[in-house]
């Protein structure tokens, strides 16, 4: 008699599209949950053929081909921002709608996924040029808000280095003390955010808030720490002239991202900020960038309502020093200080940044 032999080819065949199966199927669920972790912060993020394509995403040996790619998408895959943050984020929505439902949110830097990406790629570039990887850039803001940008610049330190996050806001909202408190205890603890060596410098704590109207408070206490990256994102209408009159020379300066580079308040408008601050010669190589698409929200936001679509335009620049307060000529045109913007231009390299989406700047 003879016995059949068992088609092994087939089984094998098979259990092989079972394999592929079941990945694939692990890799959409993987992805979709983190879709729904983002859309919770009330952003739809579905490009406008319907696909998804991956959100912040960088490596190593491509930096600009994939943080500079569309935004306008939902994953995280092999991203320059990490899962955690995703989860921070997540952390603020939900801490807000259950506990303080009454309260109203201005919104986020997670409304601007590309600024998002450039400056999480900025500080990389900053903190490389140190040369020590154990040492430690500080991150001076105005305005808190809910933390969202407290935890990008954070999320940061994973794997650049050490950052330390320095907010100047009223901190009147009931959730905003909450969540930084929430924040400085479980970041502060993970070790691989710890600075490693013993300098004063690293010593000093990662997070650290200044309670009070911005307008007054940076003028009377930023002059004391040593900032690396300036970031204007509050109400006080001459908050990025403070951060500029009040820091050194060589340092990158950003705004929160407006619908119009022409707005009234913070870019060029007639007597805007960073217009006034390019008049007098305090910040110099201005490089600016739009983001790509709309994101369509799903809840309301103290500057955007739900239904509304978001999209920006943001700029960056670098402090002369010529308009720091309580400086000599003969110090601000030191050569050091000439040395140091140029340390960091060569760092940023800003004209090769994210080129197809930069936007020119007003006049």
């Amino acid at each position: 008699m003879i016995i059949p032999r068992r088609n092994t080819r087939s089984r094998h065949h098979r259990i092989t599209m079972k394999s592929i199966f079941l990945v694939g199927l692990s890799f959409f669920s993987f992805h979709t949950l983190i879709f729904h972790r983002y859309i919770r912060i009330g952003i739809s993020v579905i490009e406008q053929d319907g696909t998804i394509r991956p959100l912040f995403s960088s490596s190593d040996n491509h930096p600009n081909k994939y943080f500079c790619a569309s935004m306008n998408a939902s994953s995280i895959d092999g991203s320059i921002i990490g899962e955690s943050v995703f989860h921070q984020w997540k952390y603020i929505d939900e801490t807000i709608e259950r506990e303080f439902p009454n309260s109203k949110v201005s919104g986020g830097i997670f409304l601007y996924p590309r600024q998002a990406s450039i400056l999480t790629h900025l500080i990389k570039c900053i903190h490389a040029g140190l040369g020590d990887r154990r040492k430690m850039i500080t991150v001076c803001e105005t305005g808190y808000g809910a933390g969202h940008s407290m935890a990008l610049f954070q999320e940061a330190s994973t794997f650049i280095g050490p950052v330390r996050v320095i907010s100047f806001d009223k901190f009147d909202r009931p959730y905003q003390l909450r969540i930084w408190h929430h924040f400085n205890k479980t970041i502060s603890a993970s070790p691989i955010r710890q600075p490693q060596n013993d300098d004063d410098h690293n010593r000093k704590k990662l997070f650290d808030f200044v309670e009070g109207d911005s307008c007054k408070t940076v003028p009377n206490h930023l002059p004391s720490f040593q900032c690396d990256i300036l970031h204007g994102s509050s109400l006080c209408p001459t908050d990025n002239i403070d951060l500029v009159e009040n820091s050194r020379c060589g340092v990158l300066l950003t705004s929160t991202a407006m619908n119009s580079l022409n707005d009234r308040q913070v870019y060029f408008g007639p007597n805007a900020q960073w217009r006034r601050l390019r008049e007098r010669n305090c910040i110099s190589n201005i490089t600016c960038f739009q983001e790509d698409g709309e994101l369509s929200l799903l809840r309301d936001f103290i500057f955007a309502k739900e239904g509304s679509s978001q999209t920006g335009k943001f700029c960056v620049a670098v402090t002369t020093g010529r308009c720091q307060r309580d400086k000599l000529d003969s110090e601000i045109m030191s050569e050091k200080c000439t040395t140091d913007i140029d340390q960091l231009l060569i760092q940023l390299d800003l004209n090769k940044v994210c080129t197809q989406y930069q936007i020119e700047t007003p006049l």
